[in-house]
């Protein structure tokens, strides 16, 4: 077991950081990897093409890419299972820097607002995964249940987030928390474009049935999909600065333990 003390974080910091670094990239990005492979079995067989009005398609949805079919579904729940976890497991640890953080430089007790952040977050990757449980062509309405439960929950999320920070890039003179909430305002902006596009897409595709929208739409849901990665990285990318072993628990677990920790580190 690694020791706390601050020399010891020194000199183990740059392993740990490395370590935690890859972790954290293998866990946003596995679902962006799974959505082009799975897209990519779908294409290649052209058996999730067609919809209930027009087989005139080039691009599937993410839904049909991974309803019933094999490989596309064992590859896309292990993706997404494997990257929850991985979430999950960082999401204490990155709630605890969010309460310094922002104790620290707003002199406020945002706690219930980041609590609550948080317990959205947590309930956007319940829903994230048991809308791939529920394959959209048996279950087609819990799984439209649970997307549109997730959405909402991302929307949220990224909301409390990017308000947070615009909040306190306000109070702060540090450069870096600055650039985090301009480039969190941005992809909250282009995330809620991108998801009228899709709901525009989507109407014009079940109420006229012209070729090719049903594609756009699956465009636009692969683009929303990609920036809700980025912006999770966004979220998580501040655990790098933590110690692999403050993460899993392998220390002093006390409040005075991480003041001091994160001290050292923010």
């Amino acid at each position: 077991m690694m020791a706390c003390s601050f020399t010891s974080l020194k000199f183990c910091m740059d392993v740990h950081r490395f370590i935690v670094s890859c972790i954290l990239i293998v866990g946003v990005s596995l679902p962006v990897i799974g959505l082009f492979i799975c897209v990519s079995l779908c294409i290649s067989v052209g058996a999730c093409l067609g919809t209930d009005c027009t087989d005139v398609n080039v691009l599937p949805s993410l839904s049909a890419a991974v309803s019933d079919e094999q490989p596309q579904r064992s590859v896309w729940m292990t993706f997404l299972l494997i990257s929850s976890v991985i979430r999950l497991i960082f999401m204490r640890t990155i709630w605890d820097i969010y309460l310094h953080v922002f104790r620290k430089n707003l002199k406020a007790d945002l706690s219930s607002m980041i609590r609550f952040q948080f317990i959205v977050a947590i309930l956007e990757v319940i829903f994230l995964n048991l809308m791939g449980l529920f394959p959209s062509a048996r279950l087609y309405e819990s799984h439209r249940n649970c997307l549109a439960i997730f959405v909402l929950c991302s929307v949220i999320f990224m909301f409390c987030d990017t308000w947070l920070f615009s909040l306190l890039s306000t109070h702060t003179s540090s450069q870096s928390l600055q650039s985090r909430a301009r480039k969190k305002r941005s992809l909250c902006l282009i995330y809620i474009i991108t998801l009228i596009a899709i709901s525009v897409c989507y109407f014009v595709h079940t109420t006229y049935c012209p070729p090719y929208v049903y594609s756009l739409f699956s465009l636009f849901e692969y683009l929303g999909i990609i920036i809700n990665v980025c912006y999770q990285y966004y979220v998580f990318d501040l655990i790098i600065r933590v110690p692999l072993y403050r993460i899993f628990g392998m220390c002093d677990n006390s409040e005075q333990d991480r003041i001091i920790l994160f001290e050292t580190i923010f």
